[in-house]
């Protein structure tokens, strides 16, 4: 929930995940047991009661696993506190439903993200430029999809969304101690495939110096700052056109593609305003371009986009497909960060182009159906913040029943829509650090 003069009606309207941005990592200072302690009760006792997205057996497991941290917790330190917390959030599997421990973490001097062929570096401190380019070949002794499967009690909702969510937990030194890929708080033995194809193991420590970049979303390592950004990180796209996609980002931005000009692109990071302009502003510019290019296709890009207010798409995701010239498609590109009101605007595109909405990419973040529209709860002494759920909402299936569902997900609600990608396309590191964005080309390629 958002701060402002209208807050409840943002508490009604609000679709968006809890993903702000984050408390530098590590920078929290160390808790006494009776913290802790009371830290627990709070979780279980407030935010336990609070959640809508617990059934009666995830609830059952979350008391059980609060009780018996509660019972150990004077031999427990602050990462291993906060990583309790964590596992404990996630029981319901909600991405809605979330804690954000990560203050009590020390980094890597790496950014990491997972590409249809691996786990690799798209960012790294000035120090370790060299790994930029490099794929993990193990933490410790384990795989990067084992580690991957010993995290996912830690991170909240489906696999799409903890997939990628992982490349962020994955540069997390306590985590990868807990998950048993090194043997220390301190320090892990990470072996890299170098770009050049040679294997290298190298001893990482927390990271020389804060990554500096303003923009922490979960995604942020895939776009690079600003050159001007003082003690800015090397980037893996410092070389090359950086694609469209992983450009700075957008609430809403249009421009028309394509040689003959017979495609307009729209890109969305986020279903709300980012600047001084409102939505309804930057609607009407797209509305004008659509008016007076009269573009064949439209490709509606909701990559990387974890949502928002989803009122402020609803007229858009119902009138676009209708202003299609007669055999043009609208194509819309989506990703497992395709989250929340994006998956909203998203299936509404495709609902109401009867037939003529194509998804291309790789699967959304949620299934259609979850639990959204809560709010934030502080835990008192690690002040680590949790986010709850309040109602139900399906946008695949439908929701009817006002006792059961959000009631704009009743009054605006789709049915019988599917969210699977008709164009599966998973891009590889190669295509990325090349400038390259086979997602985009795929939907080009079915307008030509």
């Amino acid at each position: 929930m958002r701060p402002g003069a209208f807050c409840c009606l943002v508490l009604l309207f609000a679709t968006g995940a809890a993903i702000a941005n984050q408390v530098p990592p590590g920078s929290s200072p160390g808790l006494t047991g009776p913290q802790m302690r009371a830290d627990l009760v709070y979780l279980r006792d407030v935010f336990g009661t609070k959640d809508k997205s617990f059934d009666a057996r995830s609830h059952a497991a979350f008391d059980s696993f609060v009780n018996d941290a509660i019972g150990h917790v004077d031999s427990l330190d602050s990462p291993q506190f906060a990583l309790d917390v964590a596992r404990a959030v996630a029981i319901p599997h909600n991405t809605h439903t979330a804690a954000y421990p990560q203050a009590y973490f020390h980094s890597l001097p790496l950014r990491l993200w997972w590409f249809a062929d691996g786990l690799y570096v798209v960012k790294a401190h000035p120090d370790f430029a060299n790994l930029i380019g490099a794929r993990i070949e193990k933490f410790g002794e384990l795989a990067p999809q084992e580690a991957l499967r010993r995290l996912r009690p830690y991170i909240s909702g489906h696999e799409p969304w903890a997939t990628w969510y992982s490349a962020n937990w994955l540069v997390f030194l306590e985590p990868l101690h807990a998950i048993g890929a090194s043997t220390s708080d301190d320090k892990a033995n990470i072996t890299f495939r170098l770009a050049d194809g040679t294997e290298k193991t190298l001893q990482m420590q927390v990271r020389p110096s804060p990554d500096p970049t303003p923009n922490h979303e979960l995604w942020a390592a895939l776009i690079p700052d600003a050159k001007s950004l003082p003690h800015r990180w090397p980037h893996a796209l410092d070389t090359t056109v950086v694609p469209l996609t992983y450009q700075q980002p957008v609430d809403l931005s249009g421009e028309v593609i394509g040689a003959d000009r017979h495609v307009l692109y729209i890109r969305s990071n986020m279903i709300e305003p980012i600047g001084s302009e409102s939505f309804d502003q930057k609607m009407t510019v797209i509305q004008q371009m659509l008016l007076k290019e009269r573009p064949a296709n439209i490709v509606v890009d909701l990559r990387l986009n974890t949502g928002g207010n989803f009122f402020n798409t609803l007229m858009f995701s119902e009138g676009l497909p209708r202003l299609v010239r007669k055999g043009g498609r609208v194509l819309v590109l989506v990703d497992g960060v395709t989250l929340s009101a994006a998956i909203v605007t998203a299936a509404r595109l495709k609902y109401f182009g009867a037939g003529r909405t194509v998804f291309v990419g790789s699967p959304v973040a949620d299934p259609g159906g979850f639990w959204a529209e809560g709010g934030n709860l502080t835990l008192p002494n690690s002040k680590i913040r949790v986010s709850y759920a309040l109602q139900f909402e399906d946008w695949s299936k439908g929701c009817d029943d006002l006792d059961r569902c959000y009631w704009p997900s009743v009054a605006f609600g789709v049915k019988n829509v599917s969210l699977a990608p008709d164009i599966l396309v998973q891009p590889r590191y190669a295509d990325y650090a090349a400038g390259r964005d086979p997602v985009l080309a795929a939907a080009l390629a079915r307008v030509r």
